[in-house]
Order: structure tokens, then C-alpha cells, then sequence
């Protein structure tokens, strides 16, 4: 079975549902039930068993060579990890906005901005803190190293940052 046609067949058959549902954040999707069964099914599919990892390499007979074999999430170019990663991000930032009113989150796959007064955002306790326990509990790693912040004011985030 071609399975890269055929998961991409189910991200073509649900991307419009799933679009539809966007708001509020960009890619945070609140996916209904009947629509997320037939995804979930089609990603545990997809993602049942050990799949290869490669990288480019000029000396390899394929232009490919396999760096490791990945068993977590989903593989490597899976044409639905686009819309299935988004849904597990969804309940984290809408919670996030739910706890912190005058905060808002959007999200780009898994490029997560936060917008709002530093000392919500980072104050101890705060929406970044909330977070990050939720993304903890999904078992998702962020790289603190790429974190950035932008405020209206250096002073604002220096008094602010932990």
C-alpha cells in the first residue's frame, strides 16, 4: 500500500473540516468528534510502528541516508502530522486564554507566540509557567534555547524575566 497517498488522502478528505475550525487562534484547531475518529484513525495508522528518519546525503545511492528510526509521533513528511499536531496544542493555548483573559496565543504548527503583558506572560505562575506544565504533561520538549520575547520596552522584560 502507497501509504504517503494514502495519508494524504485523509489530510485532503479533512483539511477543509478542520480549517473551518481555526478560530480563534490560527492553527489551534477544535476539532468535532466525527472528524477527529476518522483523523485519529488515520494518524494511529500512521503512526503504529517504527518509521526511518532520513537525512540528505550527496554520497548516498538514493541521495537519502537513514539517520535513525523514529518512535514517537509521526513520521517524517506524514501528510498528517500538519493538522494532527495543531489539535494537541488546541486544548493547551485555549485553556492558556481561558486562565489569562487579557492574553492571547496563536500558534504555526509548533511555533507558539504569546501576546500580552510581561507580567502575565512571565511573571511566576504565569501563562509561559502554565504552559509549559501543559506541554510537560503531553510529553512535548520545547527548546527553551529558541524562546524569544518582544515587549514595548526592554525595561518591561528585564523586570519581568525570571
Amino acid at each position: 500500500m502507497d501509504i504517503p497517498g494514502w495519508t494524504k488522502g485523509q489530510q485532503w478528505k479533512h483539511c477543509k473540516e478542520v480549517n473551518r475550525q481555526l478560530i480563534p487562534q490560527q492553527l489551534a484547531i477544535g476539532v468535532d468528534g466525527q472528524v477527529w475518529m476518522g483523523l485519529s484513525r488515520a494518524h494511529h495508522s500512521d503512526c503504529a510502528q517504527p518509521s526511518g528518519v532520513y537525512m540528505r546525503d550527496a554520497t548516498a545511492a538514493r541521495g537519502l541516508k537513514q539517520v535513525c528510526e523514529g518512535r514517537a509521533g509521526g513520521p517524517q513528511g506524514s501528510a498528517l502530522t500538519c493538522i494532527v499536531f495543531p489539535i494537541l496544542l488546541d486544548g493547551i493555548l485555549k485553556e492558556t486564554e481561558q486562565r489569562f483573559p487579557v492574553f492571547e496565543t496563536k500558534a504555526i504548527q509548533n511555533d507558539v507566540s504569546l501576546y500580552g503583558d510581561p507580567a502575565i506572560i512571565l511573571g511566576g505562575g504565569g501563562a509561559l509557567d502554565f504552559i509549559l506544565a501543559e506541554f510537560q504533561k503531553a510529553d512535548l520538549k520545547p527548546n527553551l534555547k529558541k524562546f524569544q520575547a518582544y515587549t514595548t520596552s526592554p525595561e518591561e522584560l528585564r523586570e519581568e524575566s525570571p
